[in-house]
């Protein structure tokens, strides 16, 4: 916690328990429990806001937590305007408290979100103003001195298909992954705004000529997701987020 002057305190999230843990470290040989905080599923990254309130990202919940350190209540806010869409990944976060904007890493969909923090109410209000995109997969966000935000990807930009046949359920998907590192200057509003445009066309990129996958459904449902393609010349995949979801009748096809 950059903001714990004493520097006795840790914040541990717990993806499988769906918990935050604030771990009293005052005895270094042995640290304790000091609270323990429910979240979304599979909590990730964190950040702090001011000396109160720190927010946390769910990752496969698709929300964010917004922990009052003061009272301990939690109050968890949907990653996206619209709830019902799901995948964007939230992991890693970051606050520019200079701007009052909170950078998040929307891992499923290669962007990062911003909100802008008014901490004036209680829970702070965060109101979402735009995306900028990303290389395949980004797992860090932070901010310099500057309001630069620095982004690393995690999968970066991959270097292609494999030319070698391998058997199903084998590989060596590692080998085609470039993590990356890009620095962006604090974008303003109307470059955030245009983000919305270029993330959501990086998401529908397709190789001209290339086939549609889709699955059909049982009925209406944004319980789906976009899978950005590792290059622009692969084509878009339409996957279910569970294949067992009562949504869809698991069989996909090509069009």
């Amino acid at each position: 916690d950059p903001l714990d002057t004493t520097g006795t305190r840790a914040w541990v999230t717990l993806w499988a328990a769906r918990k935050l843990v604030e771990v009293d470290a005052t005895d270094p040989a042995s640290p304790v429990v000091a609270r323990t905080f429910d979240t979304g599923k599979n909590p990730q990254g964190v950040a702090f806001l001011d000396a109160r309130w720190l927010v946390v990202g769910n990752d496969l919940g698709d929300s964010l937590s917004v922990v009052d350190r003061t009272t301990g209540s939690v109050t968890t806010l949907p990653v996206d305007p619209d709830a019902d869409r799901l995948g964007l990944e939230p992991s890693a976060l970051t606050f520019d408290a200079a701007a009052n904007r909170l950078y998040v890493a929307l891992s499923g969909i290669n962007a990062i979100a911003a909100y802008d923090v008014d901490l004036a109410t209680a829970p702070p209000t965060i109101t979402p103003v735009g995306r900028f995109p990303t290389a395949w997969w980004p797992s860090g966000v932070g901010v310099l001195g500057d309001g630069r935000v620095v982004v690393g990807s995690m999968r970066g930009h991959g270097t292609g298909p494999n030319p070698v046949p391998l058997p199903i359920g084998d590989g060596e998907i590692s080998d085609h992954m470039r993590g990356g590192v890009q620095v962006v200057a604090r974008p303003s509003a109307s470059e955030l705004a245009d983000g919305e445009g270029r993330v959501e066309a990086n998401g529908r990129a397709t190789r001209p000529g290339a086939p549609e996958i889709s699955c059909a459904m049982r009925r209406s449902s944004k319980r789906a997701l976009a899978v950005a393609p590792r290059r622009a010349s692969m084509p878009t995949m339409i996957v279910p987020r569970l294949l067992s979801s009562p949504w869809m009748n698991g069989k996909p096809r090509t069009a």
